[in-house]
């Protein structure tokens, strides 16, 4: 697999590691979604890695809530279709 390495730097803090070339572009949304929430944390120079932690806890769970609601979107699709398929097939039937 093709890899680069991506340096993100957050408050004097360098942080390297590799990533899949096709991976670049949503690695550099989350980094600036990193440093807006860490923008909006009150921490010290020292507390880097804690603002860290706080802000993956914030991305973990606003990817939880967008995976539950494309999951009940989903669940909806499939009953509305059920539905259709049924009425499809009285109407068939007649």
């Amino acid at each position: 697999m093709n890899e680069q390495r991506v340096e993100i730097e957050i408050h004097g803090k360098k942080f390297e590691f590799m990533i899949p070339y096709n991976e670049y572009i949503p690695t550099k949304k989350a980094e600036k979604r990193i440093h807006e929430l860490i923008s909006q944390i009150d921490f010290k120079k020292d507390q880097v890695d804690h603002a860290l932690v706080y802000a993956a806890i914030k991305l973990a769970v606003q990817n939880d809530s967008v995976l539950s609601k494309n999951t009940e979107q989903t669940k909806e699709s499939e009953n509305e279709i059920e539905e259709i398929s049924d009425k499809i097939q009285i109407f068939l039937n007649q």
